[in-house]
């Protein structure tokens, strides 16, 4: 899909693997991205999705990579985190600074500098 290209380019690209179209893990992250795409039609590609493939790819073969991918989406996080309003990540992050204000004011500090 033509957000999967657009993605490409803007995931990771101070990294050697994703500079640059020919970088080496460019294509290998295409796959995955389209291959989720195609398994989860209602679900499609979302922003997002290129960093968890991209970091994965990382670290382990491509056909890892992919089912630690359908597991994630699978089982991991919910539904709403996927849909175009992004609301379930959304949610999950002022959950997150919630508690870091309240339990973690050291760590508070500093992320707000």
């Amino acid at each position: 899909s033509k957000q999967i290209e657009k993605d490409l380019l803007h995931t990771m690209p101070t990294n050697a693997c994703y500079s640059h179209i020919n970088s080496t893990g460019i294509p290998r992250l295409r796959r995955i991205l389209r291959g989720i795409a195609w398994l989860y039609p209602d679900i499609g590609h979302c922003q997002g999705m290129g960093m968890i493939g991209a970091s994965l790819l990382l670290f382990m073969e491509e056909e890892n990579a992919f089912w630690i991918m359908v597991t994630i989406v699978e089982d991991l996080l919910p539904a709403s985190y996927y849909s175009s309003t992004l609301l379930g990540i959304q949610a999950d992050q002022r959950v997150l600074r919630t508690l870091i204000t309240n339990y973690l004011p050291d760590l508070d500090e500093t992320l707000k500098n």
